[in-house]
């Protein structure tokens, strides 16, 4: 696909193949959009809907994949067969540190629960999950009642509308007060 036409949107699907963002709206931000911190999620999931950023942040997934393994493959080539590190002797010694760690003469939960943590995550045990929220709007052809629409939708449902209500009605009463102050005779006292 090659790089996307607007250099923002190249900047921010750098920023989410490389995977260095707690949330798509960090990444939003970090590509240079200006915009309020609270929006940038929204507006960060618009942009992960097209599909142009999309294959672009595929495309550099696969080409960092892709690097990762040159890079390892020029490292055992240069320091020869007998010190490639392999993933089987890299688990075999994450192994040993948690036997260590649990049975050794010393218990050590720290080493051991990240040992395991390690271990854990090359067999995909571990998903890093970043929280999403998706709202639904059902649609239905079944209209509400007036009563299931006031408990649902009435501002009387939160603590904010009744003190609201409870300030209208002493408003009312106020006036009631005085109307029947207003309704008495006046009398002037002349000197």
């Amino acid at each position: 696909m090659g790089v996307v036409k607007n250099p923002r949107w190249e900047r921010f699907a750098h920023e989410i193949a490389s995977g260095k963002h707690a949330t798509n709206g960090g990444a939003y931000l970090a590509a240079g959009f200006q915009i309020r911190p609270d929006l940038a999620k929204q507006n960060a999931q618009k942009l992960l809907r097209r599909p142009e950023v999309n294959a672009r942040i595929d495309e550099l997934r696969d080409l960092a994949t892709h690097m990762e393994r040159r890079a390892a493959d020029v490292a055992g080539e240069r320091l020869g067969e007998d010190w490639a590190v392999k993933k089987e002797w890299v688990t075999d010694q994450l192994k040993q540190i948690v036997e260590r760690a649990m049975h050794g003469e010393k218990f050590d939960g720290n080493v051991a629960c990240r040992a395991l943590e390690l271990l854990g995550r090359e067999i995909g045990m571990f998903v890093d999950r970043s929280e999403s929220r998706n709202v639904n709007y059902n649609i239905s052809d079944q209209p509400m009642s007036p009563e299931e629409w006031i408990k649902k939708y009435s501002p009387d449902a939160t603590p904010l509308a009744k003190a609201k209500a409870d300030n209208e009605q002493l408003k009312k009463e106020i006036e009631e007060t005085r109307e029947q102050l207003d309704a008495t005779p006046k009398t002037r006292v002349l000197q």
